[in-house]
């Protein structure tokens, strides 16, 4: 049952009296002397003997109660002034005092039972926490005080060697027994394409989604003859093609090359078994076309061994040599000496005749020619 209100009493229980009559139902009383009466809330009786009221009053000011239950026990009923009024100890404070200890060893009783079960949880939790602690690397065990166990807490982590670098920016950890807050950046997934040049990867958490872009170009008939991309070298064909200047018309037809990069086919003709050129007054062009005479060579142009400047006159420019032939009747003249022996010599009407002759020296024509023709008279034959 619940606990009863219990009202303090006044030592030697003084009293005072009522300072006017009141009725049954007056809610508003007062007395000569309200410094006899105890504080409210608290009980009064009024009047003596088997006829007594008690009144429960929750207000006093001065000498005035208010706030007043009449019949509180007993009956109301009307008082004349002058009627004695006192704390006096009454039926209700023994019903209530006895109600209430009553109440209280019902209360008792069951604490401690309740006690024990709160011994019983206390160790069992102990136990747990420090099981707890042993499994997060520290000693400790149920039969240490509450202090203790938490000094283990604390040393929980202490071992720990992370730093705020060491953990994502925002989240938290704990540390040598402080809780704190990581720095790393989160760098999430970075895509790389790589270049000619290193490029550093930044410090921080990558979430795994990041990545070195890769080009299925990479491949060895891509890269230039010499080279070497990451590992992949280049294939001897490949050749850089930007400084030829060859055009189709360069190249002998069905052939190909690559010029800058292109592919062309040639459209010049091969001419097999050259004609031989013989120089003349005028120019001859020779037919477009590649020249082949069968044995690695181009188109002849004839020469001719009487190319020289004996055979050219004097002053001509023929394909670059200057003639010196002068022009006349040749002639020579050298020394005669004359002799008593004689020659066969054939005559016009190609007779032989036999006659003495002269010999003549010195002579030098241009030409290297060694004929002499000789007309005497007849004096001249004596």
């Amino acid at each position: 049952m619940p606990q009863q209100p219990m009202y303090t009493g006044k030592v030697n229980s003084p009293q005072t009296e009522l300072a006017s009559a009141i009725d049954d139902t007056q809610t508003t009383i007062t007395v000569l002397d309200g410094s006899a009466l105890p504080d409210a809330p608290n009980l009064l009786v009024i009047g003596g003997g088997e006829d007594a009221e008690t009144i429960l009053y929750t207000g006093k000011s001065g000498n005035d109660l208010t706030g007043v239950t009449r019949g509180f026990q007993g009956v109301a009923k009307a008082w004349g002034a002058g009627v004695k009024v006192g704390r006096f100890f009454t039926a209700y404070d023994y019903d209530a005092l006895r109600g209430n200890i009553e109440d209280h060893e019902s209360r008792l009783s069951g604490a401690e039972t309740e006690i024990d079960n709160l011994k019983s949880s206390v160790s069992n939790g102990k136990n747990e926490i420090a099981s707890a602690i042993t499994d997060m690397g520290q000693p400790a065990n149920g039969g240490e005080t509450f202090a203790q166990l938490a000094a283990h807490i604390r040393d929980i982590s202490k071992d720990a060697n992370a730093g705020v670098g060491d953990v994502l920016s925002g989240k938290t950890f704990y540390q040598g027994g402080v809780k704190r807050t990581g720095t790393m950046p989160n760098r999430g997934g970075i895509i790389i394409t790589p270049g000619t040049t290193d490029q550093l990867i930044p410090l921080g958490f990558h979430d795994g989604t990041g990545k070195v872009v890769g080009d299925p170009d990479l491949v060895s008939a891509n890269i230039r003859a010499g080279a070497n991309i990451f590992g992949v070298a280049g294939k001897a064909s490949v050749v850089d093609t930007a400084d030829a200047n060859a055009v189709a018309s360069n190249l002998e037809s069905g052939k190909t090359a690559y010029v800058n990069g292109i592919k062309i086919t040639g459209t010049q003709p091969r001419i097999s078994n050259s004609p031989r050129f013989v120089p003349t007054t005028y120019d001859v062009w020779q037919p477009n076309g590649i020249y082949d005479n069968g044995s690695g060579g181009g188109f002849i142009i004839a020469g001719d061994p009487d190319l020289i400047p004996q055979n050219i006159r004097a002053g001509v420019d023929i394909f670059g040599v200057i003639g010196s032939l002068v022009e006349g009747k040749p002639y020579a003249t050298g020394t005669a000496t004359a002799t008593n022996d004689t020659l066969l010599f054939r005559a016009e009407n190609d007779a032989d005749i036999l006659n003495r002759y002269i010999t003549v020296s010195g002579l030098s024509f241009p030409n290297g020619i060694k004929l002499i023709y000789a007309c005497l008279t007849s004096a001249q034959k004596r």
